[in-house]
């Protein structure tokens, strides 16, 4: 399951060669995960660590539970429904809580973390060789076709005080995630100081698929699906590490939990959190075929977000339009329109970036009603 080696000289980005793209795609074909050791140089480990370090030390990272009392929902329950203080809102330290972790979520490039893109740069450049290598196992090369968005990376922190944990969970939550990959940052990590990242089997199988040690300088990467529930383990040393998920282009308005017309403020808050994919084919589907009028007044920020904003809105209204073309499956009718208007979702990208009102009634997103004020 693990393509890296540990030798005396490491090449620089050994992962690029042909044979270890193939065992790495090969290995999440068949195990749902990879392992790639010394993934970075001694002197990037280093400055990624630094940033960590200084993240740490000035306050940066917050709690979990706190991080996510400031969006939608938690993917563990509600403070309201919190019997028995599960989430530990008071930080008792080495009470049993649902997760310990506090993070800090970086952008890339971010002044608070000024190294992050040499992992973000080495991440996208492993996923570009191993979706465009000829030879690589051909689910692994689909899956990775699908990615249009990397997620700003979560710096995070366990710290051994509190044995932090993170309770067995699947990183959809909410969200249409295609790949987690995590950089871990620690030094001399024995199997004593616990923290372990633990792997199950699909679904709710009690079954351990691999107990991951968080080592510096490796690199895990698993599908962000029910295929590959995992937890962290009690942490009895500091333990840090930075995670990125890779998205599909084919978000929703509304969560994948949610019912109703859905809730732009849950898209919006993702793909703000997100950045163009740089191994994904995007130059057709960030076209925005609108009038100069519409994008008048917008910033650089608020025109990057409406491409994201057409990226999912076309690879939704395509799903649909397939859907429609595919017809009832009990009756054998076709139904409707196999086309997407381009233009009219242009249009609904440019006003939601903006934070106008829109409408998204024959657009073809699964969804309707309208969304602004």
């Amino acid at each position: 399951c693990s393509a890296g080696r540990r030798t005396a000289v490491v090449s620089h980005r050994w992962w690029l060669g042909s044979e270890a793209l193939e065992v790495a795609s090969a290995s999440l074909t068949d195990f749902k995960f990879c392992l790639l050791d010394d993934f970075l140089t001694d002197g990037e480990l280093r400055a990624l660590q630094n940033d960590a370090l200084s993240l740490h030390r000035s306050g940066h990272l917050e709690r979990g539970i706190t991080e996510q009392r400031q969006g939608e929902h938690s993917c563990f329950g509600s403070e309201s429904k919190n019997e028995g203080d599960f989430l530990n809102i008071g930080e008792k330290p080495r009470k049993w809580t649902v997760q310990g972790d506090h993070r800090l979520w970086v952008r890339d490039p971010d002044p608070r973390a000024p190294q992050i893109s040499i992992l973000t740069a080495a991440l996208d450049q492993l996923l570009i060789a191993m979706g465009s290598q000829s030879s690589a196992a051909e689910d692994t090369r689909q899956r990775l076709g699908r990615i249009a968005f990397r997620e700003n990376t979560m710096v995070g922190f366990y710290p051994a005080e509190t044995r932090a944990r993170y309770m067995r969970h699947c990183d959809t939550c909410g969200r249409r995630a295609i790949l987690t990959a995590i950089f871990y940052l620690n030094d001399s990590w024995q199997s004593e100081h616990g923290g372990f990242l633990r792997l199950f089997h699909d679904g709710s199988s009690p079954k351990v698929r691999y107990n991951v040690a968080p080592e510096a300088n490796r690199l895990l990467l698993f599908w962000s699906t029910d295929e590959c529930p995992h937890e962290v383990r009690a942490a009895h040393r500091d333990r840090f590490a930075m995670t990125t998920w890779f998205l599909d282009g084919g978000q929703r308005i509304q969560r994948e939990d949610d019912e109703g017309e859905g809730d732009l403020n849950h898209l919006t808050g993702l793909l703000r959190n997100a950045s163009l994919f740089a191994g994904a084919d995007l130059e057709e589907e960030t076209d925005l075929r609108v009038s100069p009028a519409a994008l008048r007044g917008m910033g650089s920020d608020q025109l990057a977000l409406a491409k994201r904003f057409l990226v999912t809105f076309l690879r939704q209204a395509k799903a649909e339009a397939a859907a429609r073309l595919a017809g009832c499956s009990s009756c054998g009718s076709v139904s409707g329109s196999g086309s997407v208007d381009v233009a009219g979702l242009s249009t609904v990208a440019a006003n939601a970036a903006a934070g106008r009102s829109f409408t998204t009634a024959s657009l073809g997103l699964g969804v309707g009603g309208k969304f602004g004020t």
